[in-house]
């Protein structure tokens, strides 16, 4: 292709070349017409250039051998030397002819009334002679015309002598020989000088001749050469064409092949992603299945634990609430430890009720954070206070070490911070068995508006192991003592809820622990600076304070079970509040439409008619007072979503089962004075 590519160059040179030819023999005309040497320079030139093209092909195609270069370097010398004696022929000739016309004006700028040619001087001499016609016979007239000549008055001798003929010569004679021999001069000069001119005209024009003969051959020449080397370069350019699809053939033939095996190779490697696909697919669909199936038993497990905490704490409710009130009572010694066995029991299952509610909500996200202004201060020492009963049953020193001043206020969850210290604490106290518990913490302003709570709990008890700190924040993982054959009762929970406590308020958590040694477990957690918060109007060391303003006070209660009857009635009775109870909650709107009352106590789940139907039949009621009654909804589901819906339902309140008195009392006094 880099071949034919040089042709069609050479072609488009050979090209130039007689179009150079046809330049400078225009070039060479307008020299001779106008005599400017530019004319001529650009002659030398675009012949030098056609040389130079010529000189260029025949080097690059010396081995094609498609020109000789001889006859054409013989016809361009040739052309030099034609046209140098034919612009030098020319240029003589115009002289010539110019000299003449110079002469004529000088003579007529000297005398300009001379003449180039003298008036000779001629004397004529004239000489007449009389030629008389031959004498014939006359024709007859006819008679009109001889009466006409009568009339007109002309005799027949008149007309005879009209038919004569008069001739007369003139000779012209030369009377100045002086003249004449001038005269002879003048033609004899103007005769050799257009000789000479003649002569000079017919060579110019020879060498003309010789001029186009020589462009007409070197013209020839180049065209035959052009042919030459065309039919040359065509022929090269057929067996290279020839060559070329022959290559091309051939490339295409194996590129064919190479298809054959690239489109094998493809199919297999569609082959291959399509399988891959289609097992992602099925991958992907099993996933999907197995996350909806873990969603599902996500759902299920927290649908599972709420049934499950509603079930135990509804007996908890009455375990709870009558081991409080026996309590109350003037029981005997041994009775009384019977009693504090059957509450410690019923608390300490109701902390196991409440892990597994707490690390639930925690798993599934569904925790609420409050955001109230507290004392860190003092949300940590009132658990320190509390643990410190504990800590002295041990006989085990229990320190506490706190720089944050009583006038900071933070807005958090202070529930969820007691919550974090109080089990951090409790498992210190709970693994020393000698030495000390130490409580550090400190508040750090990182920048305008937000502060760094540092809270750290060191012990001196058994310490863990390297391997066990790596799952020690597991959910239900438990540390096992074999050195003192300790068996720790609980769930495994703790750790783990204090840690989901921590991150989900945006904290870290950590341990640092030597076997035998002791233990130090760190959390840190970010706030905000917030102001001192106003002071309730009912704090809850005031509620037992109000409790005789409630004597005389109606309340509608509504359950289903009679223990939680008996319960909530006993208290009621204690402080003088009277009350009505029903099993479910038709005959408890059948009793609140014929009576009034100031607080209505409905169980959530009852027969035929439920705590949120009932609320929402109550909140219909005409009667504007009646229908803004007071109710408070006694529940065990514990799941922030249940709480929701039920407060939507038109409830003021919910009390939480199993409940003691003081909050049973706490939630009425918000409503009955």
């Amino acid at each position: 292709m880099k071949k034919i590519a040089q042709v069609q160059y050479d072609y488009a040179k050979l090209d130039s070349c007689i179009f150079k030819l046809y330049n400078a023999d225009n070039s060479c005309r307008m020299y001779i017409v106008s005599e400017e040497r530019s004319y001529y320079n650009l002659f030398i030139k675009e012949i030098k250039e056609i040389s130079l093209i010529m000189e260029t092909i025949e080097l690059k195609n010396n081995k094609e051998n498609a020109s000789s270069s001889k006859d054409f370097d013989r016809l361009i010398a040739q052309k030099k030397l034609r046209t140098q004696q034919f612009i030098h022929l020319k240029r003589l000739s115009d002289s010539l002819i110019n000299f003449s016309v110079q002469v004529g004006e000088v003579a007529k700028k000297n005398n300009p009334q001379a003449k180039l040619f003298t008036t000779r001087q001629f004397k004529s001499i004239i000489k007449i002679d009389t030629l008389k016609p031959r004498i014939g016979a006359h024709q007859k007239k006819r008679f009109f015309s001889r009466v006409m000549a009568a009339i007109n008055g002309k005799s027949t001798k008149e007309i005879d002598s009209a038919k004569s003929t008069i001739v007369r010569t003139t000779i012209s004679a030369d009377t100045s020989s002086l003249n004449l021999t001038y005269n002879k001069l003048q033609l004899n000069t103007i005769n050799d000088y257009y000789l000479k001119l003649y002569l000079t005209n017919n060579r110019l024009k020879i060498k003309e001749k010789q001029l186009l003969n020589i462009n007409h051959l070197l013209i020839l020449k180049i065209v035959n050469e052009l042919k030459k080397y065309k039919s040359i370069e065509s022929d090269y350019n057929t067996s290279a064409q020839q060559i070329a699809d022959i290559n091309a053939f051939n490339e295409v033939e194996n590129l064919d092949k190479f298809m054959k095996v690239l489109l094998a190779l493809a199919t297999g490697l569609l082959t291959f992603v399509f399988y891959m696909i289609y097992h992602f697919y099925e991958n992907e669909k099993t996933l999907i299945a197995h996350s909806d199936k873990a969603a599902s038993y996500a759902v299920s497990k927290s649908r599972f634990l709420a049934n499950m905490s509603h079930e135990i704490r509804t007996p908890l409710n009455s375990i709870v609430g009558f081991s409080e009130q026996l309590t109350q009572l003037d029981l005997g010694t041994e009775q009384k430890e019977q009693v504090y066995a059957i509450k410690t029991s019923s608390i300490m299952l109701l902390e196991v009720v409440n892990d597994i509610l707490d690390f639930s909500k925690y798993e599934t996200g569904k925790v609420i954070l409050e955001q109230v202004s507290f004392s860190p201060h003092t949300a940590i020492k009132d658990v320190f206070d509390s643990m410190s009963v504990q800590a002295a049953k041990k006989k085990i020193g229990f320190n506490m070490e706190l720089t944050i001043s009583k006038d900071v206020y933070i807005l958090g969850d202070p529930l969820r911070l007691k919550q974090v210290v109080m089990n951090l604490l409790s498992n210190a106290i709970k693994f020393t068995l000698n030495g000390t518990v130490t409580l550090n913490g400190d508040l750090t302003i990182t920048q305008e508006g937000q502060a760094k709570l540092n809270v750290s709990i060191t012990d001196t008890g058994l310490g863990i192991r390297a391997i066990d700190q790596q799952i020690i924040f597991d959910e239900f993982a438990q540390v096992y003592y074999a050195s003192t054959k300790e068996r720790q009762q609980g769930t495994g929970l703790g750790l783990a809820i204090c840690k989901k406590i921590v991150e989900f308020q945006g904290g870290t958590i950590s341990v640092e622990s030597v076997e035998d040694e002791g233990s130090t477990f760190s959390f840190e957690l970010l706030y905000q600076i917030a102001a001192k918060p106003i002071a309730t109007d009912y704090p809850s060391s005031k509620y037992y304070d109000e409790v005789a303003s409630l004597a005389g006070k109606r309340v509608l209660l509504a359950d289903d079970s009679m223990l939680n009857i008996l319960l909530a009635g006993t208290i009621l009775k204690k402080y003088k509040i009277t009350f009505d109870a029903v099993y479910n909650g038709e005959e408890a709107y059948e009793l609140f439409c014929a009576n009034d009352y100031n607080l209505i106590l409905t169980d959530i789940q009852m027969p035929e008619m439920g705590g949120i139907e009932l609320t929402q039949k109550i909140r219909n009621q005409p009667d504007i007072i009646k229908r803004n009654t007071p109710i408070l909804g006694i529940t065990a589901n514990v799941l922030q979503e249940d709480r929701q819906k039920y407060l939507a339902s038109g409830m003021n309140e919910l009390v939480l089962k199993p409940f003691l008195e003081h909050e049973l009392l706490g939630k009425i006094l918000k409503f009955i004075r």
